[in-house]
């Protein structure tokens, strides 16, 4: 974790600062996102709030990433007057398959600070359960995950599950539906979601494997449905 911790030390390392003088009192303090602020690959919605006693502008260091509400606000210095801000934020959809990091610059009086988001390249599945493929270079973040099911030859039942924020389609990659498998919706609303999987028994000693698509608007991900065979039982 020593990596990640790095990586905020330098991004948020400005992001509490006060003038020595009495009466001449400054601050710019990011309170969110505290470290990092984690996004799926359909959220679009976040923000940034911060302290100061000053006029401040805030701009986005990243291309997916824009201002949903104000850029820049105008603040008359009192050293008593010390002021919350918050502004929304907009995030483009994450269509790449990889994970990204971006961040929000804060400028007041004569400070900076930033506050940082990594949007995942997956919809937000809760079950399976991810393995990390790949990480961010430099980090322990994850860059690109698989998804897969694996259950014993006399499993009959298992489920998916995943909250998304657009309609999705659940289909069989290539269009090729096995015979062993099937499934309880193939279509549905934004929202959380569970869908059910019905299991043949596998009769033969070796693994059979089908790969599910989820789709929600124009993002895709790849669950891989994995049924192990029979153990071959051996003489005494």
């Amino acid at each position: 974790m020593k990596k990640i911790f790095y990586l905020c030390s330098v991004l948020l390392g400005s992001a509490w600062m006060a003038s020595c003088g009495e009466n001449d009192r400054h601050e710019l303090w990011v309170a969110y996102p505290n470290g990092l602020s984690t996004l799926f690959a359909d959220d679009t919605q976040d923000s940034i709030a911060f302290y100061t006693f000053d006029s401040w502008k805030a701009t986005p260091m990243a291309s997916w990433i824009s201002l949903k509400g104000a850029g820049s606000g105008n603040i008359v210095h009192d050293n008593m007057k010390r002021y919350y801000v918050s502004t929304e934020l907009t995030m483009e959809r994450n269509t790449t398959g990889h994970s990204r990091l971006g961040t929000v610059m804060v400028n007041s009086y004569d400070y900076a600070a930033s506050g940082i988001y990594l949007q995942l390249g997956t919809l937000n599945i809760t079950h399976p359960q991810y393995t990390i493929k790949r990480y961010v270079q430099g980090t322990y973040l994850p860059d690109s995950v698989a998804y897969a099911i694996s259950d014993s030859a006399f499993v009959t039942a298992d489920s998916i599950c995943f909250d998304v924020r657009q309609p999705w389609t659940l289909s069989f990659k290539n269009g090729e539906q096995p015979q062993w498998v099937a499934l309880s919706a193939s279509k549905g609303y934004a929202g959380k979601n569970q869908v059910d999987l019905t299991f043949e028994e596998n009769p033969d000693t070796t693994a059979r494997i089908a790969t599910l698509l989820l789709q929600s608007g124009n993002i895709c991900n790849e669950i891989d449905i994995r049924q192990l065979g029979m153990k071959v039982k051996t003489e005494k």
